[in-house]
Parts: structure tokens; sequence; C-alpha cells
């Protein structure tokens, strides 16, 4: 089977790796493309075919709601989208099954808080988790940090943890598919809407106690409010709308205690999301200065230095839409 990859809301993919000082990828199973949603006033789903990226994503089936953020989780064989700015907010969970993607999300078990924001997500092969989003359209962001069981989804998600500070939203989530889940940066969010500013902190859940405090890492060379994407080794985040940064920043896992590398810089400068197959990421949509893009640009691991390559644009505008992080089969 061609490679996997895992993206947010939403997206969903063995070259040497050397220029970039990047371990060489595990061999595993991945997916031979991106789903991406998250499109205010639109439920559609696109999908990248990683061999050929420079045309217009393909248009495939819907989720339930229409929604501009959202977490995306996914295994070898499903997606699994939640949350997103609508009005009032949204806890929906939607799944997609990769082989049927033209029949649309099918309904799952809601998150027991409204994740009205972007929840970071990252996931194992067993478990998804989604960091803390934002309750309600306005609201307060919230702290919790939600475990879905993919082979039970219909049962409602549970809170397992709690991020240190209770209003963190919009964190990017990474994850090394076996010991540990990375939430990266984020955005203060307070009661009333009040939003303040990015964060630099990098948190870190241990999969096999996730009831325990999370446990704090090293910070992001650049306050982040972007979406994460990785292989097993590394994560890469990328953008922010606050300050529109345009560099993206490396964490690597072995050394997460570290400060992040700053690598290469996006050709637009805004809050991009990524998702990856085991030689490139592929960061599409955004937003900045008020404005919702359609542009897709490519990354790849071992040349992480250089500007990113533009490809074939999305067939909509997605603001700050989710991808689902690359996951190892």
């Amino acid at each position: 089977m061609a490679p996997l990859f895992t993206g947010s809301k939403f997206a969903f993919g063995l070259s040497p790796l050397v220029a970039a000082a990047v371990d060489p990828v595990v061999a595993g199973v991945y997916l031979s493309y991106g789903w991406y949603g998250g499109a205010t006033g639109s439920t559609a789903v696109d999908r990248i075919d990683w061999a050929n990226d420079t045309v217009t994503a393909s248009a495939r089936g819907s989720n339930r709601a229409s929604s501009s953020n959202g977490g995306g989780l996914s295994n070898l064989t499903h997606g699994w989208f939640s949350g997103g700015y609508t009005a009032g907010g949204n806890s929906t969970v939607d799944r997609i099954t990769y082989a049927s993607d033209l029949s649309g999300g099918s309904s799952r078990a809601d998150c027991p808080q409204s994740s009205n924001g972007r929840p970071g997500g990252f996931s194992n092969t067993t478990y998804g988790y989604w960091g803390p989003g934002m309750n309600g359209n306005g609201g307060a962001a919230s702290s919790e940090v939600t475990r879905v069981d993919f082979a039970n989804d219909l049962t409602a998600p549970a809170n397992r943890t709690n991020t240190a500070s209770p209003y963190i939203a919009h964190t990017g989530g990474a994850s090394d598919f076996s010991t540990y889940g990375w939430m990266l940066g984020g955005q203060f969010g307070g009661a009333g809407g009040v939003v303040g500013p990015n964060w630099s902190s990098v948190y870190r859940l241990t999969y096999a106690s996730d009831t325990s405090a999370l446990s704090t890492r090293g910070n992001l060379a650049n306050i982040s409010s972007g979406f994460a994407c990785g292989n097993q080794t590394h994560c890469w985040i990328g953008g922010s709308t606050d300050s529109l940064v345009s560099s993206i920043t490396r964490v690597t896992f072995s050394n997460d205690l570290a400060t992040s590398t700053n690598r290469g810089n996006l050709v637009r400068a805004m809050r991009r999301s990524g998702s990856g197959s085991n030689t490139y990421i592929w960061w599409a949509g955004g937003y900045a200065s008020g404005t919702p893009y359609s542009d897709v640009e490519r990354m790849e691991y071992v040349n992480d230095l250089s500007t990113l390559s533009p490809r074939g644009p999305m067939s909509l505008t997605r603001i700050c839409l989710a991808t689902n992080h690359m996951t190892l089969g």
C-alpha cells in the first residue's frame, strides 16, 4: 500500500533523509492522499493526491457542519474531524472513510465540550487526542485534553487531563505514534471572546499515563497559532495570524527540551495547516488580515531550509483549516 499520513480538519501521507539531519522514517504503511476540510460556509472536503499535487484539489464528500476550524485525527482507514467555528459553537465529530470518501462524513459521538476554535489533534494507532479549543463563539478557551477510542467512536470522547494554562486554544498537535504526543503553541482566549497573544510553549503527553499532568518541554522559536505536522522523529509548525509569521520552526522529539529551530519560510505569511507523507508536508489553506486563501505549498523534509514550493490550489478558500498529522501503520 502507498504511504500513509494523517492531518487535521482537516487533512490526512521513502526516501533518504540526510540534508536536514532528519532521521530516516520507520518502515510502515502510508496513505497516498491528504483530506482537508474546514471552510466557512461550506461542508466540502478536498483531497490532494500526493503524486499529482500541482492540480486543483479534488472535491470529495461533505461533513455535517460548516466550520472554519477544527481538529483532525487519522488511522490507516478513517479520519475524524471535530470542532470548529460555527454560530454557538461546534462539538460535532464526523468520520470519513478513506475508501469511500465521496460518501461524506459519518456522524459519531460528539465531544463533551464545544471545541469552538482549533483543538489540535494527534494520535497513536489506538486513540486520538484533541487539545483545547474554545467553548462557544466568543467564550473562554478550555484546558481539556480529550481522547477518542478509534474502535469505539460512538461513545463520547473522554476528558483525560488538562493543560497548564486554562486559556490556550489553537494549539498544534504532533505525535511519534508510539509513546508521546505534543501540543505546541496556541493562542490565549478568555471569557467574552477576549483574544490575547500567541504562545510558544510546548507540552508533552505520555500515552501510557494520559491522565497525568502534561510535561512542559522547550519553547518554539516563534510564537505560533499555526498547525503542526511531522514524521516519527520531528514535527514542523508554521505560521500565525497575529504577527503574520512566515517562518517554519522544527521540534526534534528526542531533544524537545531545547528551543525549536527555524527552518524555511512560507511563501505567504499566515496561519497554515499541514498534512504529510513520509517525504513532504503540504501546507494548505490559511487566513491572514481578514482574508482566507486556497494556497497549497509543499515542504521537503530533507530540504526544510528552503522556501516552500507552490503547488496546486484547494478547490475553495479555507480559513485556518486543520489537517490530520501523518500516522504510521
